[in-house]
């Protein structure tokens, strides 16, 4: 028998790669999460700056910006041997920071009041929802480098 020269789907001391439908399904998953807090957003911030064209903006800015920067940090952090674990820690970031929007949305919201309805709007929102999008960003890119890879 010929040993074969395609690379392991096991990376060294880390657990073998899941199966390319459960990244799929993962993909699909996360890319919805993205849109769920991008709609959810108009609901948090809509009581302190109402639903106007600024909270819109801000929400919409926000949401591209955090995926631009989650899809870079997923690139780089694919580069790496552990993807699989890299993958479903960025999901878990993602999970508790959009968690975390609950406890910490008045304390953002009120702080966020003495800039003005356009700052405030868009600080509010990166606050708040950056960093959950730019998590679920860096997964999807984590697990379409897992699936190529596979």
């Amino acid at each position: 028998m010929r040993p074969s020269s395609a690379p392991s789907s096991a990376p060294a001391g880390g657990a073998p790669a899941p199966p390319p439908w459960l990244l799929a399904v993962t993909a699909a998953l996360c890319g919805a999460l993205v849109m769920v807090i991008e709609v959810l957003g108009s609901r948090v911030i809509g009581p302190f700056f109402g639903v106007s064209l600024f909270v819109w903006t801000s929400l919409i800015t926000v949401t591209l910006v955090s995926l631009a920067a989650g899809y870079w940090l997923g690139g780089v952090l694919s580069a790496s041997e552990r993807r699989a674990d890299l993958l479903f820690g960025a999901i878990a970031a993602a999970g508790a920071l959009a968690l975390a929007v609950p406890l910490l949305k008045r304390a953002v919201l009120t702080a966020a009041l003495g800039l003005g309805l356009r700052a405030g709007a868009l600080a509010s929102a990166l606050a708040l929802f950056g960093r959950p999008c730019c998590c679920s960003a860096a997964s999807r890119r984590c697990s379409s480098s897992s699936r190529r890879a596979s």
